[in-house]
This record gives C-alpha cells, structure tokens and sequence, in this order.
C-alpha cells in the first residue's frame, strides 16, 4: 500500500513524496547473510566500520528463532523524482540529485522509525543504511588491532543500536516485490531523462522493517496521519514540473 504525502520540513519547505507499507511473514523472507555481507564488503566504505553493519550485524536467522510466527511489516518513504528541485536534478553527476533524495527519504522515514520503535508491539526493528545513532560511532574509533584505549569496543547504546535490513541478509529489492513495491537505482535504472540526457529512477527509497505478531500497518499510518510534520493527500497532481516529460 502506498499513499502520498506532503513532508514540511522545519524550514517550511513542502515536498511531494510517498509513504508505503508491505507486510511478510517472517519464514517468507528471503535472505543470504553470506552474500549481502560479501556485497558490503566489496562495495560500502561502512563495512567493518559501523556498529550497525557487517561483520557486527546479526544473521536473519536469529530473528526466525526468536521470533517463531512473527510478520514483518516494511515501511519506507518514496522521494519522486519529479520532487527533486530541477537545479539539483540537473546536476551533471548523479550523486548530487541521489544524496539529496536519499537524505530527505532517510530524514523523514526515520521519524515513524522512533516511534513505532517505542510501542510495546515492536520487537524488533531494521533500520535502512549504516547506525547513524551516536554522531561518532565507538567502532570506527578502534585501532590498528580493532582496539580503543586498549580494549575490545562494545556499542555504547545497545538499545538503540540499528541494523539495516541488508546488514542481516534480507534481500529487500526480492522483499519489496512480494509487496508489491520496487526498488530503482540511481547508477543504474531509468523510465526518464534528467535535462543532461542521464538516466534518472522513479524514486529513492529509505526502506525499514519492523518485527511483531501482527501486522502494525495500522500504526504507521495512524502516524502519518496525525504528525504536524506530514499530510496524507488523495491527490495526483504535483505542484514541481515533470523533469522528463
């Protein structure tokens, strides 16, 4: 299920994005920790540098043993492409229009994040990309021997500590399929052209999960509904030209 919403972030400004929700159950999630960990290694500057990747991220199994006929239930914040600002969507290079999307998707997804996290319900949460709880992550000060000040780090906020759903094994384009969802990439898929003639997605995702008996569809929209922050539209119009029409 997706719906749309208008963000207003603390400067006033209003953007045009999408909220969505998918519910599995937990022994129908497909993940291969072995692989997406070799993926982190070879591609992501955070492996073996965040407290919230791998190798210190736990294996999808151990969330199917504790939690025997739980659901998982995917949230995410979809930033349109035709919501990105033309001066930035033109940008000759891709990463400046992608850093920006995936920043306002991340900022906004991770407020329904703290809050679902705080209900009884949640047992567990995924957050989406690396732990960015501590503004200077305990792991990434260790030495040479994988050391500080002589001793073996542990997170200093275990509590809080957030494991993405790919740091665990979870193949989330696969997840967002059986939802009924998508996942395009900035570096690699397209339905349009930005002014320069590049390859532009659909949309960037901030995509997290939380683990609970029951499907908790129900409170994340109830959330989008009642924060200040955000307004449920029925809509299809977009007030920001389309960029490659």
């Amino acid at each position: 299920m997706e719906k749309r919403i208008i963000y207003k972030t603390k400067s006033k400004t209003q953007y045009y994005l999408r909220a969505g929700t998918g519910v599995l159950p937990l022994e129908e999630v497909e993940y291969n920790k072995i692989e997406t960990e070799r993926l982190c290694r070879d591609g992501c500057v955070n492996y073996n540098r965040g407290g919230g990747c791998p190798p210190f991220s736990p294996d999808f199994d151990s969330y199917l043993r504790r939690f025997p006929n739980h659901k998982l239930t995917l949230f995410w914040v979809a930033v349109p492409i035709v919501s990105i600002p033309p001066t930035i969507c033109s940008q000759k290079s891709w990463k400046i229009p992608a850093v920006f999307s995936n920043r306002m998707s991340v900022t906004a997804v991770d407020y329904v994040y703290k809050h679902i996290r705080s209900l009884e319900d949640a047992k567990a949460m995924l957050w989406t990309g690396h732990c960015d709880e501590c503004k200077k992550c305990i792991f990434k000060l260790r030495d040479g021997n994988g050391l500080v000040d002589g001793v073996k780090p542990r997170c200093r906020h275990p509590e809080l500590r957030r494991f993405s759903l790919e740091s665990t094994g979870i193949w989330v384009n696969k997840a967002m399929e059986s939802v009924g969802s998508y996942i395009d990439w900035w570096w690699r898929d397209g339905n349009g052209v930005n002014p320069n003639g590049k390859l532009v997605p659909r949309d960037t995702k901030a995509i997290c999960g939380v683990i609970a008996d029951r499907s908790m569809e129900s409170d994340i929209w109830e959330f989008w509904r009642i924060h200040k922050q955000f307004t449920i539209i029925s809509s299809k119009s977009v007030t920001r030209r389309r960029l490659y029409e």
